[in-house]
């Protein structure tokens, strides 16, 4: 293909990128959920790089901030989406019907929730975090690509893939592993293109050592930011907030009566008590839910709110009113604290149950990445992941260098990342996981693609 052809092709990509986020703004507008108003007012507990977002718009944009931030999260994904699609047809080389699939497979998931999702939610128009985040994921997966896929490491994809890491977990928590992911993928680059260099053993080791220096670092960094962040704001010294109650909830889920004797401090102790009661009296622990791993995922996303909501911050806030007589922020960071020390004494005696219920949420996030949960997609998820995993050794075996089957590996960490950390604290639901579908289409679609050259290719010598 001409530079021209070339250029006229990617300006024909972005202008139906552009066409099709106009027409999703100018169909369902800016849209607000219950929890656009903890960002607009900065709630404590709420990542930083959202609610500075806003802010900036409405001191730019005034009471038009949140169509301005509904314009550019859409734009910011029309650029994040074309720049993927690009760089995928320039190191695969897709034909025409190929290169079609790509668009519809990335904007697939944006078409998916306001069509099939009983909130009609479109991310790009909504006041959440998802509303950058799916973007600055996408940024953040071209720059580690370029590391994966090209020979030569480059400075600016290793900065650039570690900023957008960086920015990611700032803009949400849930992404904190991907901090672990750019490591991953740096020390590799590092190491793979020493050996293009002839660098010794000993050279290549150290700078993959100086790539996990900087990963260890990175995590104090995000902390120390976020300790900026809350004290300036809200005039509140802690790293985070409502991640302790988070995380207790899914241990009270999994937690006995009995689990609590350990628990040191007898007010703390009784407050536990009283709290898991309440949570077994309602059927919202493990006791209630149905059989098999996908019910019960279900059964804990149904009570996953209610236990944190009704049960876990308000008898924790009750009991602080009433030992400490503590209110306010000083009451929020405690109740965050006492959240912890509840699990952290409690999990050892329930590991066996919580790791049931983590396994439980993980099977329902795996599908997810790919489909919905229901019994004919659980078994096409299945059979779907089964399918990319051999044509990816298949492609491995047959070329070490298979950049189609590294890009499919590459697309797994990623999953893996999202889905066992999600677990950790909180469901898996859909708008969590939707991070990867795309790209793991893409993926599967770029082996298919280099399947087929392959066999042309031996056809034509056989020939």
């Amino acid at each position: 293909m001409s530079k021209r052809r070339f250029l006229k092709s990617e300006f024909m990509i972005f202008m139906v990128l552009a066409v099709f986020f106009a027409a999703l703004f100018l169909l369902f507008g800016v849209q607000e959920y219950p929890d656009s108003e903890t960002y607009i007012r900065m709630y404590l507990g709420r990542e930083p790089v959202y609610p500075l977002f806003l802010q900036l718009l409405k001191l730019l944009f005034g009471e038009g901030f949140k169509t301005a931030a509904g314009m550019i999260q859409n734009m910011f994904a029309v650029y994040s989406i074309w720049l993927l699609i690009c760089y995928l047809r320039k190191i695969f080389s897709p034909g025409i019907p190929a290169t079609a699939g790509l668009v519809i497979i990335f904007i697939a998931p944006h078409l998916l929730t306001p069509v099939g999702s009983a909130s009609h939610m479109v991310y790009t128009n909504s006041i959440l975090s998802e509303g950058i985040s799916y973007s600055v994921f996408n940024l953040m997966a071209y720059f580690l690509l370029r590391l994966v896929l090209e020979e030569e490491k480059r400075g600016k994809d290793l900065i650039g893939s570690a900023g957008m890491a960086l920015l990611l977990t700032l803009t949400r928590s849930q992404m904190l592993p991907m901090l672990l992911v750019w490591g991953c993928v740096a020390a590799y680059a590092v190491w793979r293109s020493g050996s293009g260099k002839g660098y010794s053993f000993r050279r290549r080791l150290a700078g993959c050592l100086a790539v996990l220096l900087i990963t260890a670092v990175l995590f104090p960094v995000r902390s120390g930011l976020m300790l900026a962040y809350h004290y300036y704001v809200k005039d509140v010294y802690a790293v985070s907030l409502g991640g302790g109650t988070t995380f207790l909830t899914n241990v009270i889920y999994a937690a006995d009566h009995e689990d609590g004797d350990g628990i040191e401090d007898p007010g703390i102790r009784n407050t536990f008590y009283y709290i898991q009661e309440k949570v077994e009296e309602q059927g919202w622990n493990y006791k209630s839910a149905g059989p098999g791993m996908l019910a019960q995922a279900a059964h804990l996303e149904e009570s996953h709110d209610l236990i944190k909501f009704n049960q876990v911050e308000l008898f924790i806030t009750w009991y602080l009113n009433d030992s400490q007589g503590l209110d306010g922020r000083a009451r929020e960071v405690r109740t965050d604290e006492v959240a912890m020390q509840i699990a952290g004494q409690v999990l050892p005696r329930c590991l066996p149950r919580w790791l049931g219920a983590y396994g439980s949420l993980a099977l329902a996030g795996f599908i997810r990445t790919v489909a919905v949960i229901h019994p004919l997609l659980n078994l096409y998820a299945f059979i779907l992941y089964s399918a990319a995993v051999c044509l990816m050794l298949y492609l491995f075996r047959r070329q070490t260098g298979s950049k189609a089957a590294w890009f499919m590996l590459f697309v797994f960490l990623l999953i893996c990342a999202n889905v066992l950390a999600t677990s950790i604290t909180i469901m898996c639901l859909s708008r969590y996981m939707i991070y990867n579908m795309s790209l793991f289409y893409a993926a599967g679609l770029m082996m298919l693609c280099e399947l087929v050259r392959n066999k042309k290719a031996a056809d034509g010598k056989r020939g």
